[in-house]
């Protein structure tokens, strides 16, 4: 990606000359930027809601729910205070779900992502302070194999393009004789 292996002087006749470098760094950063930021919000809309589904205990692997917060869980539903028949793991209100999907701020940079989720009090980054809970960070964030090959097309796709524009933009010929 850098610009050292671009310049060619095919017989003297033509000499590409890329811009300067500082220029060059600037724009690549904005390119990697935008493809970060593209695979993040693409993970928010499209993955993150899969983790509320109920298959999400299976694929991502979630940890396992004690049998006496799963009948606790199966009375809330039948009582009609469980969303979703209790059946998934990550809801019970359906307030985690609605903060996570609805509340965020992505920020990105050239060298990641960050996106910022508001959850309620009950889930911890920190999950070694909640005694006896499962890391519901961790299991709302965890992506599949296939997910993170559909992230890393999404960057590539973005950079490339980006990387693309810079160039038809940063070339200029320059005839000699």
């Amino acid at each position: 990606m850098s610009a050292g292996g671009d310049d060619m002087i095919p017989l003297g006749v033509r000499l590409t000359v890329q811009p300067d470098p500082k220029t060059m760094t600037r724009a690549e950063k904005r390119v990697m930027k935008e493809g970060f930021l593209a695979m993040a919000t693409h993970w928010h809309s499209n993955f993150l809601p899969r983790h509320f589904e109920e298959s999400a205990k299976t694929k991502y692997r979630h940890q396992n729910r004690s049998s006496k917060w799963q009948k606790r869980k199966e009375q809330l539903a039948r009582l009609g205070k469980a969303q979703r028949g209790g059946l998934v793991d990550n809801v019970l209100t359906g307030q985690l779900e609605q903060t996570a999907k609805a509340i965020k701020t992505i920020s990105a940079f050239p060298t990641r992502a960050t996106v910022r989720m508001s959850g309620p009090k009950y889930i911890t980054m920190n999950p070694t302070t909640a005694r006896g809970q499962p890391d519901k960070a961790k299991e709302i964030t965890t992506v599949t194999r296939r997910e993170q090959k559909t992230l890393n097309a999404i960057f590539k796709k973005h950079v490339v393009r980006g990387f693309n524009k810079i160039r038809r933009r940063s070339k200029k010929v320059i005839r000699i004789g």
